[in-house]
């Protein structure tokens, strides 16, 4: 998971909720170079944006998108396939704490 990474992305497709739909990442029209250039002189410019998009990015990334979190996931999907609960064969990793 990144952790300090702040990221434009496609206003479409499943990019939006990977960004938190605007919270952990800007929004825009990449076939749009006007709309690209804005959102990152937004990023450069305003210091605040962009500790705000690399705390809430690393927070919304680690709250839902960390090996923790996937094996969590999928262990209690397996679980509800086979009826019978499943747990980790290791110990779950603590998650780092975020800026």
């Amino acid at each position: 998971v990144a952790r300090t990474a702040t990221v434009g992305g496609k206003d479409s497709g499943y990019i939006p909720h990977l960004l938190d739909y605007g919270k952990a990442g800007l929004l825009c029209n990449v076939e749009s170079p006007d709309s690209m250039a804005t959102e990152v002189a937004r990023i450069l410019s305003d210091r605040e944006l962009y500790q705000t998009l690399v705390h809430e990015g690393c927070t919304y990334a680690e709250e839902n998108f960390s090996e923790n979190v996937i094996v969590d996931r999928h262990l209690k999907y397996y679980s509800e396939i086979l009826g019978k609960p499943l747990q980790p064969a290791v110990e779950p990793r603590k998650p780092k704490q975020v800026a």
